[in-house]
């Protein structure tokens, strides 16, 4: 293991690595990924400077492997038996990893520096129940019925994360499948669950990066001499690549960087799984594991808050009523496909109907339709009921509306909760009448140009 001085700031970063490789209970299941991404990740954060002593790590590996001199069982043993008393659980089952999360969590609370912040990766099997829940495979998980026992939900593994006290950030990585399966890939079934849940960060401020999107696989390969997973194969090149960030204990790019260069190396190695985030706007944009409260150093972009989002520069979106597609474009700060600055354009509006906008990659010239000039939000109280008729609109993660649109005369009328403009993936379903519940909300009234 390479070893390096180490700065305050590296002092303050408490590292998690689940790599579980050994299923006794469970036939045909052991992987040896796994144990090659946990010899990653322990480098990577090596070359941040990070302590041993701020080292937790679960394994599952298989006596076998070891009895028989397996370079990557061992190499990862030996990894182990560096940490100090309680911070390895060797035998990976899901009672020892629960207790494990619970005994970082609090040593990251009791961490005095107010930089303290966390890295949670974990490397092995996923299922996915009927219902659409992500389970994390235990090496004591064993079948039952149609299913299995003793798995790590994830939900619960978002419980045991969440229970830090506020102002611990926290990054975590989960390289498991989500559904299919087969030679190579890190899932318990070869049955592909249609309908996955979207995964909740553990808390707002959090990023997760994942390995594979619902109904995809997680995928293992040879890299030289060790197998690893494919996703924190490519996640610990990219990030070895742009290396430690100046003086700060951190890497030098964003999670959204982060991602899209993941995919573009995945994509070139022919290795078909897309990674994907999740996180607030503002934190996917700082650098991973940045410190807490620290300032993004690059200049914001001017915002253009329009009742159609139209990003920084203007967006295109589209809907589809009947089989017939239909565009929506909303200008930012310059004229762009044929209308001014700042203008909402309707190619046809879908009164009576139910719809959902998302982004759409034509690039259009507006003609005929209905174009309204943006109007700046203000405090206003809606009517209770607008008998004509109009949209509840929810965005593609709320599950109650967020707000509301109909056709004032001439005009478009909206109101909104809170301070989000309604973009891709917003869902607009029509009531007659509408009913819009009494609360304080954000109304514009936009004529139509």
């Amino acid at each position: 293991m390479r070893t390096q001085q180490t700065t305050s700031d590296a002092d303050a970063i408490h590292v998690l690595l689940v790599g579980l490789a050994h299923y006794p209970h469970l036939p045909a299941a052991d992987v040896a990924g796994p144990l090659g991404d946990v010899q990653r990740w322990r480098a990577a954060v090596d070359d941040l400077g990070v302590p041993v002593e701020n080292v937790w790590l679960a394994t599952s590996i298989s006596p076998r492997a070891l009895e028989d001199g397996d370079v990557q069982a061992r190499a990862v043993a030996s990894l182990g038996a560096e940490l100090p008393a309680g911070q390895w659980a060797r035998d990976g089952s899901r009672a020892s990893v629960e207790a494990l999360v619970q005994a970082f969590i609090a040593r990251l609370d009791a961490d005095a520096d107010p930089r303290a912040r966390a890295l949670v990766v974990w490397a092995g099997h996923g299922w996915t129940s009927a219902s659409g829940a992500l389970h994390l495979v235990a090496a004591s998980t064993r079948p039952s019925g149609d299913g299995f026992e003793d798995l790590v939900a994830y939900d619960r593994l978002a419980e045991l994360l969440d229970a830090r006290r506020a102002g611990r950030e926290l990054t975590l990585v989960l390289d498991t499948c989500f559904a299919a399966a087969g030679p190579g890939h890190r899932s318990l079934t070869g049955q592909r669950v249609r309908g996955a849940r979207r995964l909740e960060v553990p808390r707002p401020d959090d990023v997760l990066l994942l390995a594979s999107q619902g109904g995809q696989s997680a995928l293992e390969f040879q890299a030289g001499r060790q197998t690893v997973g494919a996703f924190s194969w490519a996640l610990t090149t990219v990030l070895g690549r742009w290396g430690k960030a100046g003086e700060a204990a951190q890497w030098d790019l964003s999670p959204t960087d982060l991602i899209a260069r993941t995919c573009t190396l995945l994509f070139a190695l022919d290795l078909p799984q897309t990674p994907a985030f999740v996180g607030t706007p503002d934190d996917l944009l700082y650098p991973v594991l940045h410190r807490p409260g620290a300032v993004d150093p690059r200049p914001a972009p001017t915002e253009h808050p329009l009742q159609i989002d139209p990003g920084h520069g203007g967006r295109v979106y589209e809907y589809t009523v009947s089989g017939q597609t239909s565009l929506v474009i909303a200008t930012a700060d310059k004229s762009k496909w044929g209308l001014n600055p700042e203008e909402i354009w309707w190619q046809s509006y879908p009164a009576g109907v139910d719809f959902t906008i998302t982004t759409s990659t034509q690039s259009p010239t507006a003609s005929g339709g209905a174009t309204y000039n943006r109007q700046a939000w203000a405090p206003e109280t809606p009517p209770s009921t607008v008998s004509a008729g109009g949209h509840e609109i929810r965005t593609s993660t709320s599950g109650s509306p967020v707000g509301w649109m109909y056709q004032s005369g001439s005009s478009l009328q909206f109101y909104r909760i809170g301070t989000a403009d309604f973009g891709d993936g917003a869902i607009f379903t029509w009531k007659k009448p509408l009913t819009i519940p009494s609360g304080s909300y954000q109304g514009a009234l936009c004529p139509q140009a």
